[in-house]
């Protein structure tokens, strides 16, 4: 029997032996194999770790994996930052808040700008919400408010349109400025308008007559010959400066000549009133009168009639003289207190006092006056034990009588018609001092307001509130 002849092919083994070879190339690899000699290396095993970055040793397997990982939904709120599908997120991500952050994924984003969305389009509203009104509120949307200015605007614009000529209504400000073509008016009514009454002015202004007949308001006003406002001018100018009379002096008023500090430059010697004397002549020789004419001292200053009488009274009054006052305190343990010194010989005129505040104490039975300097009586003991607010006496001109003189001296003080005092006291060129002598009032927080009236009777006489 004749041998078989086995034939060949182009590149495969001719020996049965070497099929194994094949075999092996179609097995599969070991698991993420890095070499790259047959096929099955580049196809790789189904073990093979995905890889999402390009290499020369990683597989199709590992590749395809690593695609299929990136395409995966991540967990909700995922902040890793490695794969894409990080980068995008998962369907129930919580919507981002605030500002961008480094965590945040993009549904998170767009979550976020469909939530604000939502809520600007329910604060701007639709095209066909209803116009707002009146002041505005917290429920009415942007396009209300729109549509309200809109609305309100086209009211305005029609108060800007010019009224009619002479309407009469009188409804908004453009009934007041009026039209140009309204009629001019001078009669004043409730229905012109402010144009109308211009014209009627500029009417009269060229209608203006004269007593002569001119009918100019130039003539009226500068023409002296006409009875003009300048003619009237000029007549009371001539009853200021009649003929030659003096004008004033240059940069000098009447203000300065009655108030001012530019006065009367030179001033005339004093005459007595008369005629042809002018008023500043009579003022000077009042002022020669005060001074003892003209050879007498002009007072020094800040010097008074008052004071070259030698007083400075709190007031004077005609009859009496000058007044001075003092407080006295009627306090426990008190027995005197200086109430007056004199200065030069007066005449008490009227001396009286008058409990002020409080009662004065149970134990005040002998209350009297005198000169301190020489312990002279000026009145009897006086009992005003227990006396309440506004109990008055008065000194009469006799020492011996006590201050009291009728059962009720409470609003009045009356002495039985005894007379005012009227006592010479003091000495002259020296001075005294006036007091209040009485036992310890016991328990007494009253107050007493002595008044004495009296005349000076040597120069430089007077009596002050002692200290």
């Amino acid at each position: 029997m004749a041998q078989r002849t086995i034939p060949t092919f182009p590149g495969l083994p001719t020996d049965p032996a070497d099929a194994s070879d094949i075999a092996a190339l179609h097995a599969v690899p070991t698991a993420d194999v890095a070499t790259n000699a047959n096929a099955r290396d580049v196809t790789g095993n189904k073990t093979d770790a995905a890889v999402n970055a390009p290499t020369t040793t990683k597989s199709l397997m590992a590749y395809l994996k690593g695609v299929l990982n990136e395409l995966t939904v991540p967990a909700a709120n995922n902040t890793d930052n490695g794969f894409i599908n990080d980068v995008v997120g998962q369907k129930s991500d919580t919507a981002a808040s605030g500002s961008v952050t480094a965590t945040d994924t993009l549904v998170a984003y767009v979550k976020q700008l469909v939530t604000e969305g939502i809520a600007r389009d329910a604060v701007i509203g639709a095209l066909n919400s209803a116009a707002a009104t009146g002041a505005v509120t917290d429920t009415d949307v942007v396009m209300a408010y729109i549509k309200q200015l809109v609305t309100e605007l086209q009211v305005v614009d029609g108060y800007l349109d010019v009224p009619v000529a002479d309407v009469a209504t009188n409804t908004t400000v453009r009934d007041a400025v009026g039209n140009k073509t309204d009629a001019a008016v001078i009669a004043k009514a409730a229905d012109k308008s402010a144009m109308a009454y211009l014209k009627g002015v500029l009417d009269q202004i060229g209608t203006l007559t004269n007593t002569a007949g001119t009918a100019a308001l130039g003539s009226m006003i500068g023409d002296p010959a006409n009875s003009s406002l300048v003619a009237r001018l000029a007549l009371i100018y001539a009853q200021l400066l009649r003929g030659t009379g003096t004008v004033l002096p240059d940069n000098q008023s009447l203000y300065d000549l009655i108030a001012g500090t530019n006065g009367i430059a030179t001033w005339s010697a004093g005459a007595a009133p008369a005629n042809g004397v002018s008023l500043a002549e009579g003022l000077r020789d009042v002022w020669d009168a005060l001074r003892n004419g003209t050879g007498g001292a002009e007072p020094a200053a800040d010097k008074s009639v008052m004071d070259y009488l030698g007083v400075s009274p709190e007031f004077f009054v005609p009859g009496l003289g000058y007044a001075v006052t003092k407080t006295e305190a009627i306090a426990d343990d008190s027995t005197t207190d200086d109430l007056f010194t004199v200065t030069g010989k007066v005449l008490i005129t009227v001396w009286t006092g008058e409990v002020k505040t409080d009662a004065i104490g149970a134990d005040c039975t002998d209350y009297k006056l005198r000169v301190k300097t020489d312990n002279i009586d000026l009145c009897a003991a006086s009992d005003i034990h227990s006396a309440a607010a506004t109990f008055m006496w008065q000194m009469t001109g006799n020492a011996g009588d006590t201050l009291i003189n009728t059962a009720s001296a409470k609003d009045t003080a009356d002495n039985n018609g005894k007379g005012i005092a009227n006592r010479i006291v003091g000495i002259s060129g020296g001075t005294a001092t006036l007091q209040s002598l009485h036992t310890d009032p016991n328990t007494s927080t009253a107050t007493m307001l002595h008044t004495l009236f009296y005349l000076p009777l040597e120069a430089g006489a007077s009596v002050a509130a002692a200290a």
